[in-house]
């Protein structure tokens, strides 16, 4: 109870102090919310440019003007998530998405940057843009009953709001969903996966078999980053023969080569 009363008393003091109000606030995310749905529907570009352009106010509000209530460890936290939301949509082709569990240190050693379904969705959901992206799932045959985060995040890739990642890693562990979600999410964006299956049990046997599919991520991990990240392609100028060529590629534009 006493918990209850401090909170009230910083809830009073904070529209004292800055004049705002909770219900302005709201309104205010929530006719952002409906233009991202509605230009997810017309323009899945602008959608994303509106999310991602909200998000970095946000932060930017995060870092210049944190919220007094909050102690200095969450305003820290709170710029730190919203640096990990904004990421995957300014850099998709350095992003990898995963489930909560994925041990991430091995992706961020190689210089991609994790993002999970559920903490994503999270966002979407208090930007009040989730409603849109559940209702584009479910027509799509995804069932009523799926996990809501994971049917808000499919929904957004759908609708093409959410670019294409660079990979996805999950495992088995905490939700059943997973084993639906990441493999649909594999094949609507056409990027490697790889499933890390965490037995029940723990016993030596089994923890041997955890940190197999570990160092088979390594490779896998290698192999994703083996194609150009920047996916770009690179024409050069001029290339000196030696010996003989066995074979090449070459670019034509109006029916010309180009050397």
């Amino acid at each position: 109870m006493l918990n209850v009363f401090l909170y009230l008393n910083k809830e009073e003091k904070w529209k004292q102090t800055t004049g705002q109000d909770e219900d302005e606030n709201m309104k205010i995310i929530e006719t952002y919310g409906n233009y991202i749905e509605k230009w997810s529907n017309e323009n899945p570009g602008r959608a994303r440019w509106l999310l991602k352009t909200g998000w970095k106010a946000q932060n930017l509000k995060f870092r210049f003007a944190p919220d007094k209530r909050l102690m200095p460890a969450e305003q820290y936290l709170a710029r730190l998530m919203m640096d990990t939301m904004i990421r995957p949509l300014e850099r998709p082709e350095e992003s990898a998405i995963v489930s909560i569990f994925t041990p991430c240190e091995i992706l961020q050693e190689a210089g991609l940057h994790p993002y999970n379904v559920e903490g994503f969705s999270c966002y979407l959901s208090a930007s009040k843009a989730e409603r849109a992206f559940l209702q584009q799932a479910e027509n799509t045959g995804i069932s009523e009953t799926l996990c809501s985060y994971h049917k808000t995040f499919i929904g957004a890739a759908q609708k093409k709001v959410l670019p294409k990642p660079k990979c996805i890693v999950y495992t088995n562990l905490t939700c059943d969903a997973n084993l639906l979600t990441f493999k649909k999410l594999a094949k609507m964006y056409d990027v490697p996966i790889f499933a890390i299956d965490v037995p029940m049990q723990q016993n030596e046997d089994n923890v041997q078999y955890v940190a197999d599919q570990l160092r088979k991520l390594k490779d896998f991990i290698e192999d994703a980053l083996s194609y150009s990240r920047e996916k770009r392609i690179i024409i050069e100028e001029f290339i000196e023969k030696d010996g003989y060529q066995i074979s090449g590629d070459a670019f034509s534009v109006d029916g010309k080569g180009i050397s």
